[in-house]
Parts: C-alpha cells; structure tokens; sequence
C-alpha cells in the first residue's frame, strides 16, 4: 500500500474512529522502537566443526569454566 493510498482511506474515515488508528499506530512505533532495543538472543555454538581443520593452544595460566566456554 502506498502512503497516497492510505492517506486517501483516512480521508474516508469517520472522525470518532481516527483516535484509535492514531493510537494503534503509536502502538506499533512503539513495539518496533522496543524491537530495535532489544538484544538478539545468544545463538548456540556448535563444538567441533573444524575438528582436523583447526588447532588451538592455550596458555599455561588460561582459566575458564565449562560453563563459561558454552556460555551457559
């Protein structure tokens, strides 16, 4: 739909019901600014996919948790 479109049916529109598209519009300015915020969800890591591919060493002193490197 493009805005001319919509301009033209809210012309259309009866006067007492102009407060709630004014109000269910904010509500979805509002949803989508909350939207944007939000962070997105941690996505799960997969071990092991470069196994024979890749090597890794760590330092002697490198201390993590299991908990930690699954990020759990």
């Amino acid at each position: 739909m493009t805005y001319s479109l919509l301009e033209s049916k809210i012309r259309t529109v009866p006067e007492e019901y102009l407060a709630v598209i004014d109000a269910f519009i904010d509500g979805l300015l509002i949803r989508n600014s909350i939207a944007e915020k939000t962070p997105a969800p941690k996505q799960k890591r997969t071990l092991g996919l470069l196994k024979g591919k890749a090597s890794v060493k760590f330092a002697d002193d490198f201390e993590i948790s299991p908990e930690e490197m699954l990020g759990l």
